[in-house]
């Protein structure tokens, strides 16, 4: 994917499209010899990008993660994008 790409644009341009993006993500590949599994953050809003194939794309939560989640993945506490 490139920045200058369809799927790319598209990404960029959810919120003007109608379209919300949520976000999974899980701490590695493998927990115990298996696939790990995704753990659902919650919608997110697009922030900015960087490089090109691949892109980076940076995305802001709409709400601070719940405790559980927090602890699945060893987040850090922070502020939600409502909260700043």
């Amino acid at each position: 994917m490139t920045r200058e790409g369809r799927q790319a644009r598209e990404l960029r341009e959810h919120r003007e499209r109608g379209v919300a993006v949520h976000l999974f993500v899980r701490r590695g590949k493998l927990l115990q010899g298996r696939a790990a599994p995704f753990v659902y953050c919650g919608e997110v809003d697009f922030v900015d990008w960087e490089g090109d194939s691949p892109v980076t794309i940076r995305w802001r939560l709409g709400a601070s993660l719940p405790p559980r989640p927090r602890e699945l993945l060893a987040a850090p506490d922070g502020p939600a994008a409502s909260d700043r």
